[in-house]
């Protein structure tokens, strides 16, 4: 057990130099796992292999790392925005610290001990790094890197846990990992916005224009059947919030006059006296701290439910998933996808801007303390906001495409086993072109001659975009 006492050695001093992380004695359990529970016990847990028993001390450590950044950015919303950015830097060097412990036990049983942790240490260190650069960004209030560092560090933790492509650990686990990954990704959107808030402030003004014409005004542009085919009376139809599009309409519990309440009209009201420039002053970035909240808690569950399983005989087996075997599989260049978006922003910036009012509104919504059914609240007005927003799209004629340039790579999956993977290895929203008549009138109006032009103009587009990338 020469490599338990290895690793053991390799996270220890730095745990005992960090007295503020306490990982809860991790890998100091781990011989006793190993050879399968207490010592000469015979009703010990069932054995579990040198594999299983350090990936169940991974998975402990990431665990704490979890509840260590939830501890942290609990009550996001009670701070203002450089209170929230502040504490977001040191949370995200929590998570750095963790990683970089990790990722020295696995570097040291790959070089010292000959295992198959190399590349596994590698994606860690590379997370490692990602973390802390994103912390120190922030601090230095250079938002775009720190957008940047924390993208690069979510594709970093889906390749180290590949929770959500392998069926080999139940639903809810992978559910909770889903969560955690996407909620670094949502936290590296928020900060885009931030860094650069051209965009939500473009989304946004229509809706609030629209809002400072009277409450009725707005709902009143709402209640129109044949622009997004709702049913007749939408007003007073029960609906499930959120769903606004066609065919999703059913009989829920919320109707659309909880928009009249006079608490969502204190929550309009507010956006519209702020406007769309205070409203990010305020609450920015506590909806970051609010993302990173989300990372950690669902991290720590689902971490400390894969040590579970593990612990419990219920080990987690391969094989890992295989999606390529070279580049060509990947389909190399390609146009992953179309949007509609406005002169000069493209979809995913509207995107984005979407997600921040969502965001901001539940944190705003949180913070006024509303008592009466506040989730249907916030959500009845997302929704409008989305709404109007959506709208504003529907009147525009600008096509986008989504490039991207595909790579296969080979990386471990579970630390020890290989996968391979599809990795987007550069990704950009390109304009296509069009005649300026055709971008003024709205794309559902397209007739059938010019989704042709449009069809042309896009592949020379992406022909060119491949070209040059």
């Amino acid at each position: 057990m020469t490599f338990i006492r290895c690793l053991t050695s390799v996270l220890c001093p730095i745990t005992a130099a960090e007295d503020r992380l306490n990982p809860v004695g991790t890998v100091l359990v781990i011989a006793s796992v190993a050879i399968g529970g207490a010592a000469g016990s015979a009703s010990a847990a069932p054995q579990v292999d040198v594999e299983h028993a350090i990936l169940g001390e991974a998975a402990l450590l990431m665990g704490d790392c979890g509840s260590t950044i939830a501890q942290q950015s609990a009550g996001a919303a009670e701070f203002e925005t450089g209170a929230a950015l502040d504490r977001a830097t040191q949370v995200l060097a929590v998570g750095g610290e963790y990683t970089s412990m990790l990722a020295q036990g696995l570097r040291h049983l790959c070089e010292v001990e000959g295992m198959s942790t190399c590349e596994a240490a590698g994606v860690c260190e590379g997370l490692s790094v990602d973390l802390a650069l994103a912390g120190e960004m922030i601090g230095a209030q250079d938002l775009k890197s720190a957008s940047a560092h924390l993208a690069s560090a979510a594709a970093a933790y889906r390749d180290i846990f590949s929770f959500e492509t392998n069926g080999a650990i139940p639903e809810e686990l992978q559910k909770m990992f889903v969560v955690s990954a996407a909620s670094l990704d949502r936290a590296s959107a928020m900060l885009s916005v931030l860094a650069n808030p051209a965009a939500f402030n473009a989304a946004v003004a229509y809706p609030l224009e629209a809002h400072a014409s009277g409450l009725d005004a707005m709902l009143g542009e709402l209640n129109e059947p044949a622009e997004y085919g709702w049913p007749a009376g939408f007003l007073s139809t029960e609906c499930y919030v959120g769903g606004n599009y066609v065919g999703k309409w059913a009989n829920g519990t919320v109707p659309a006059t909880q928009l009249a309440r006079l608490d969502a009209q204190a929550v309009l009201d507010g956006w519209l006296q702020r406007g769309t420039q205070g409203s990010l002053e305020l609450f920015g970035g506590a909806a970051v701290l609010h993302s990173l909240h989300g990372f950690g808690a669902n991290m720590r569950d689902s971490m400390y439910g894969l040590r579970s399983m593990i612990l419990n005989g219920l080990v987690v087996d391969g094989p890992c998933t295989f999606e390529c075997q070279n580049d060509d599989d990947c389909g190399g260049c390609r146009i992953a996808k179309t949007g509609v978006g406005l002169a000069y922003y493209n979809p995913e910036e509207l995107d984005e801007a979407r997600l921040v009012v969502d965001l901001l509104l539940e944190i705003d919504v949180t913070r006024r303390g509303i008592s009466l059914t506040p989730e249907a609240l916030r959500d009845a007005v997302s929704s409008a906001f989305s709404d109007l927003i959506d709208k504003l799209i529907a009147k525009s004629g600008h096509l986008y495409i989504l490039m991207e340039r595909n790579r296969c790579i080979f990386s471990r999956c579970f630390i020890f086993w290989e996968e391979s993977d599809c990795v987007v290895t550069k990704s950009e929203w390109v304009k296509v072109p069009l005649p300026i008549l055709q971008e003024l009138t709205p794309v559902k109006m397209w007739r059938s001659g010019e989704w042709k032009v449009a069809s042309k103009a896009a592949t020379r587009a992406a022909n060119d975009w491949c070209r040059q990338n």
